[in-house]
């Protein structure tokens, strides 16, 4: 595959305008939800109000920028509009919106970019008061906020800020079950995506606390992962059971039966798991895992049960968001592709990048 045009046409559609089937709202300065097409492949912009899949596109972007190196030259414009957009509204997002990429985006548009204008008083005010909203803690995307708070240490030494990344880093190492992944109260947290929000969650924590504890847990999770939710016959990661028992609000264990969605494979679990590996890498100069990120990217590439490369399908150089267990490719209610899939796209091909590039 050619990983440099991949990432290219990826960064392309996300900054194309709207009008155009495109992610970037030029009315607003912002990226937009998701791009939806029917059976002819042909996409046009949905427009649903929501801010999360966009914050979190630009989270991943701007932390490909910052690991990897990702040359966003062409985009710096569109990109600063939209932190510019992010910091004169964070009293106005949700806790969701802000765990799940619009601190993050600020604090490293803060770093990336110079905008000595950002006040971190301001930037600190709006992660506490996230962090102070997902207590009860039940929704393992929550985790993500760690992420956004390692990056905020890095600019600012606060003993409260830390204070707050050990008792959430502690919370979700101390719910890890016997199954390895993190049973926090969510009640979906077997869910492919939210096991690897985790994972990336306590990499970063690792960066201030419990580095040794973090890198065994993060290892058992990856191993169960592997050899307990894929299916063994390409690769493709599980997204969840058709019936499972968890903890609830961890307190008592309740039965939940969802056989529909149990049959989906995404394009992005594939990207969520690589991701994970990569940042294990580096946070740990470890080459472990490399073989199964390595198949875990190539069921996108072609090696799935179609054998078809799902980035050429669509026409538009992007992945195929969906499949089922019988290789369907179009399932009605599900043809929409999310900014965010993109996100954690661009930031596996950028790492993958600079691994081709330095070998």
């Amino acid at each position: 595959m050619d990983n440099k045009n991949n990432l290219e046409n990826a960064l392309k559609i996300i900054f194309r305008d709207s009008a155009s089937a495109g992610f970037w709202d030029s009315r607003n300065n912002y990226i937009s939800e998701k791009i939806s097409a029917g059976k002819d492949w042909r996409w046009q912009s949905l427009h649903s109000g929501s801010h999360r899949y966009g914050l979190f596109t630009l989270s991943m972007i701007l932390l490909s920028k910052d690991i990897y190196s990702l040359d966003t030259k062409k985009y710096d414009n569109k990109i600063v509009d939209f932190i510019y957009w992010i910091y004169n509204n964070l009293k106005n997002l949700s806790t969701p919106e802000l765990t799940y990429g619009g601190l993050l985006s600020v604090i490293l548009g803060k770093k990336l970019f110079n905008l000595d204008q950002f006040e971190l008083d301001v930037i600190e005010e709006a992660l506490s008061g996230a962090y102070n909203n997902i207590v009860p803690f039940t929704d393992n995307q929550n985790s993500l906020i760690l992420i956004a708070s390692k990056y905020f240490l890095d600019l600012k030494k606060s003993e409260e800020q830390l204070s707050k990344l050990k008792k959430l880093t502690s919370f979700i190492l101390s719910s890890k079950n016997d199954s390895a992944f993190f049973e926090t109260g969510d009640v979906r947290a077997i869910y492919h995506q939210r096991i690897m929000y985790a994972l990336w969650s306590l990499l970063f924590a690792s960066r201030y606390y419990l580095r040794e504890r973090i890198k065994t847990s993060v290892e058992d999770t990856l191993n169960f992962v592997w050899e307990k939710r894929r299916d063994r016959k390409d690769d493709a990661f599980l997204w969840h059971p058709s019936f499972y028992m968890i903890k609830y609000k961890n307190k008592f264990k309740i039965p939940v039966f969802n056989p529909k969605s149990a049959k989906y494979l995404f394009e992005c679990h594939q990207t969520f798991f690589a991701n994970s590996i990569n940042f294990y890498q580096k946070f740990f100069n470890s080459n472990l895992f490399q073989h199964e990120k390595e198949k875990a990217m190539e069921w996108i590439w072609g090696k799935n049960r179609i054998n078809k490369n799902l980035n050429e399908v669509t026409g538009i150089g992007i992945p195929a968001r969906i499949m089922d267990l019988n290789g369907n490719l179009f399932i009605k209610g599900q043809q929409f592709i999310g900014s965010y899939e993109i996100g954690s796209f661009i930031l596996a091909l950028a790492a993958d990048m600079v691994r081709t590039e330095s070998a």
